[in-house]
């Protein structure tokens, strides 16, 4: 009996260090992915992932097979979840995009509404749209909109895809860097003749920033959620806020065509 115990314990530990492992390079595949073909611009070599999409095609099967939800310990913590579902969001996306492709934007696919709502794909146990990814699974749960900085749309105008993957040991710092590149980012966000001007992102997702920004900070409910959170990142902008009642906003026109690295 007890070395019937003592093969229980080593079944039982190997398991556990497989699973341990098996946590730690899951993104591996997609790490070499975006290495080899995004640039330092964010812009996505589309051309040489067609041409050998291997490496696209094991990590999407491993995402299709695996999941937080249906196996909770391969991703035991909250980063684990953050960093599977935001490679999740950005791998289908560029998965879609491949499978279409040469096209100059997702337009050329589908609608917008069908694209990020309608097409779907499996995660573990359940089948998910690009929007249940981004709602349910990412801002819903985490409640931080620095999370839109991280997502691939497949357009010029998204915030720049990183290149390397998210993991659990990285995920945290990477929601401030990413949010550091769009402020800096002067085609994302610019301040001039007491105007700003500023991706659309701050319009279809002002509830997300609005409800992160006035956890620790009080709102000028004069000015627009895009206002009080960039004024933070810009003294100017900051200034002309105490001396204005309402500085206007505009939306900078979305540029739909693919953030292809061919394209310019």
């Amino acid at each position: 009996m007890k070395s019937f115990n003592i093969v229980i314990l080593i079944i039982f530990s190997c398991d556990e260090t497989l699973s341990q492992h098996e946590s730690a390079s899951f993104h591996d595949k997609f790490d070499s992915l975006l290495r080899q073909n995004v640039g330092e611009n964010g812009k996505i070599d589309y051309e040489n992932i067609t041409r050998d999409p291997t490496q696209l095609i094991e990590y999407t099967k491993k995402l299709n097979e695996f999941s937080p939800i249906s196996h909770p310990k391969l991703f035991p913590t909250p980063l684990h979840t953050l960093s599977y579902w935001i490679n999740a969001y950005n791998a289908t996306m560029i998965a879609f995009i491949v499978q279409n492709y040469p096209i100059k934007s997702i337009l050329e696919i589908d609608s917008l509404k069908n694209i990020f709502k309608k097409n779907k794909s499996k995660f573990g146990n359940e089948i998910l749209s690009l929007n249940d990814i981004e709602r349910s699974k990412l801002l819903n749960k985490f409640k931080d909109p620095r999370i839109h900085f991280t997502l691939n749309c497949g357009s010029s105008s998204c915030p720049p895809l990183k290149n390397s993957s998210y993991t659990n040991l990285n995920v945290k710092d990477e929601l401030i860097a990413r949010e550091k590149r769009f402020i800096t980012d002067l085609s994302q966000f610019y301040f001039k003749n007491d105007t700003l001007y500023v991706n659309k992102i701050f319009d279809w997702y002002s509830k997300d920033f609005k409800k992160w920004y006035s956890r620790d900070n009080a709102l000028n409910t004069r000015q627009h959620i895009a206002v009080n959170y960039l004024k933070h990142y810009d003294p100017y902008l900051h200034l002309r806020s105490l001396r204005l009642n309402r500085i206007p906003v505009q939306f900078i026109e979305y540029n739909w065509i693919l953030n292809d690295s061919i394209l310019r």
